[in-house]
């Protein structure tokens, strides 16, 4: 793989390539890497470089329309390989019921099926360095006590498994690294993709340098893979031929936002210590180091349950709490947290700040016993709930009039959560507290249990997704099955955006095997093509990033 700073590229200066990849996070990656041993020319576009650089961040501020805040800007990283320097590494695949159209779920459906995605999950799992792909199943744990106490016709057990490394980066800088054929330009900032007068085919793109020289990209086929925000602003900026921008003949171009609401400790499951098989039932809640790498149990609600109660789907993961953490006032200083970045919704609570200050002598001690690899006293689990939400078309996002370094207009989101998601968590903290008992393992202290009133104070899971769903029907939204823009036969989306439910799951995983399956289909287009363009076979000039 070539490297090439735009800041060097000349103003005005035309570039061809058969492909050009806006973006190079997970998706862009997932893309890139299926043509690195191919002779078609692929380039991708960057803007952030090689390395994080905080004076890049500042034009992924947005407006939250609602004053419904997430975590947009801090978690969409501008850098060689996006937002997977900074992800957790969760995979695990989603549910034959999150394909589905369900009658109960509004604008739920998705023109291909999961066994369509499973063709390609293989591949997605070798591309994201995940180990033992054969136990992401959970039937692989058929062993697990875990699995084995929780799943039951209300409960099912899922396993995650971690991508490793995490940052697609450094996992593919050799592979790419010995390709002819690819070309990171970074410094890169796509400003429009400009269609052709009938606006049935993308011309070129617009791209400016870190230093605001202007030049374009002429492909034969255009990516756009910069993740579900960015994907839809670029289109809504593409206005040469309309004021709505490129593929929104019907205004779904950023509706249909969707992300995983979520909320983490505001239940526990408390364990009866008298069930002396305890340790074994809960071992794998937590993240745990086994001989197929590093897993974890999360729970669902069973298709069973969702289709009785009509309930969206649900995904909650465990951590466990110590007893020597809440004495310390560890978890005053994780509210404390929570409530500086905004994400609890109800700013500082000063109890807060007293009790993590009182604390400071036994937190101290408790982070030496955890350092010299003492065990600590386990008092309970918290709940990590992530939930599915109802794709809603007034869910959107748009153009703001704030405008970034560019003179380009930035983003305002208005992130829409219906009552069908708090009551589907309402569902299973009550089913979970039922399986809890009956196997007499302990109980859920939930307020969603307690107070039928109760309205949780939701965040989001960093997963934001649906603003270029994919339909069948160009009247439904902006993709069609494979993954190509409505009406425009060589402009292509990647990622999440085109999700058109999110599921239970984190959408790595989907989204990567999505653009290995896209990557096949330009690949195929391209045989028919004429000769490819020139590869740039320029040295790589980057030194590896560990």
């Amino acid at each position: 793989m070539s490297f090439k700073n735009a800041n060097e590229i000349d103003e005005g200066e035309s570039l061809d390539y058969d492909v050009c990849i806006i973006g190079s996070g997970a998706a862009g990656i997932a893309v890139a890497k299926e043509f690195s041993e191919s002779n078609i020319s692929v380039i991708m576009l960057e803007a952030g470089g090689i390395d994080f650089e905080d004076e890049l961040q500042t034009d992924y501020t947005y407006n939250a329309v609602n004053g419904r805040e997430g975590e947009w800007d801090f978690t969409r990283t501008r850098q060689w390989g996006g937002t997977t320097s900074v992800w957790y590494g969760r995979c695990t695949k989603l549910k034959p019921i999150d394909y589905e159209k369900r009658d109960w779920v509004p604008n739920s459906g998705w023109p291909i099926g999961p066994a369509e995605v499973e063709k390609f999950n293989g591949r997605a799992l070798t591309t994201l360095q995940v180990s033992h792909q054969h136990a992401i199943d959970s039937a692989y744990w058929q062993k697990s006590e875990t699995v084995n106490a929780f799943n039951s016709n209300d409960i099912d057990a899922n396993v995650f498994l971690w991508s490793n490394p995490k940052d697609m980066a450094v996992a593919h800088h050799k592979s790419l690294g010995n390709s002819k054929s690819v070309t990171l330009c970074y410094y890169a900032f796509a400003q429009q993709v400009v269609p052709t007068e009938n606006d049935d085919h993308i011309d070129s793109v617009l791209v400016k340098s870190a230093n605001g020289k202007q030049f374009s990209i002429r492909a034969k086929h255009v990516v756009i893979a910069g993740g579900s925000i960015e994907n839809c602003r670029l289109l809504l900026l593409s206005q040469k031929n309309s004021p709505h921008g490129v593929g929104n003949q019907h205004d779904n171009v950023g509706r249909y936002y969707m992300d995983h609401p979520r909320i983490e400790g505001m239940a526990k499951l408390m364990v009866n210590f008298e069930n002396k098989n305890w340790p074994s039932l809960i071992r794998h809640l937590d993240e745990t180091i086994t001989d197929a790498g590093n897993m974890q149990v999360f729970l669902s609600l069973s298709e069973q349950l969702q289709r009785k109660e009509k309930l969206l789907n649900h995904g909650t993961v465990f951590r466990s709490i110590f007893k020597e953490q809440i004495a310390s006032g560890y978890l005053a200083a994780k509210n404390l947290y929570y409530s500086v970045k905004g994400k609890d919704g109800n700013g500082i609570d000063y109890r807060d700040v007293a009790n993590m200050l009182k604390g400071l002598p036994k937190l101290a001690q408790t982070s030496l016993k955890q350092a010299l690899g003492k065990p600590l006293t386990f008092s309970h689990l918290i709940l990590i709930d992530q939930l599915e939400q109802e794709p809603d078309r007034a869910s959107r996002i748009c153009l703001d009039s704030e405008k970034d370094r560019f003179g380009q207009q930035k983003t305002c989101i208005e992130w829409e959560i219906g009552q069908s998601t708090t009551d589907s968590l309402r569902w299973f903290h009550t089913a979970l507290d039922k399986r809890l008992r009956e196997i007499n393992l302990g109980w859920v202290d939930s307020p969603m249990i307690t107070d039928r009133d109760y309205v949780p104070e939701f965040t989001d899971a960093c997963h934001p997704s649906g603003t270029t769903r994919m339909s069948s029907d160009p009247k439904t939204g902006v993709v069609d099955a494979n993954c190509k823009v409505h009406g425009i036969d060589n402009l292509y989306i990647a990622g999440s955006s085109v999700f058109p439910t999110v599921g239970y799951a984190n959408p790595t995983l989907t989204l990567v095997a999505l653009g290995i399956r896209l990557a096949d289909k330009i690949k195929s287009n391209l045989m028919v093509d004429s000769t490819p363009a020139a590869v740039d076979s320029s040295p790589a000039i980057i030194e590896e990033r560990v």
